[in-house]
């Protein structure tokens, strides 16, 4: 069962004093779409939150990559439209 994770700690809101955490997934070929990336980082997500009290967490992912931005949105993130995406295309 997963963890709720309180409303300000997806806000996105962070501070100079804690850098963003990053949260990040990679499947070997043949693995893909199994449910193991939403899982494992899911699990890893409620951890963070929770246990390690992070504010924040972010996620980078190439803008073509569908399969990663579907798993970033079962684990309730969203997009930042204030983001720097340098070197993304």
């Amino acid at each position: 069962m997963p963890i709720p994770v309180p409303a300000s700690a997806r806000s996105g809101s962070t501070t100079a004093a804690v850098p963003e955490k990053e949260l990040g997934w990679l499947l070997y070929d043949g693995h893909e779409g199994k449910g193991f990336a939403t899982e494992a980082a899911g699990a890893l997500r409620d951890w963070a939150f929770v246990v390690a009290q992070l504010p924040t967490l972010v996620s980078y992912m190439a803008p073509d990559n569908q399969a990663s931005q579907a798993v970033a949105q079962r684990l309730g993130g969203v997009l930042d439209d204030h983001a720097v995406r340098s070197g993304c295309r």
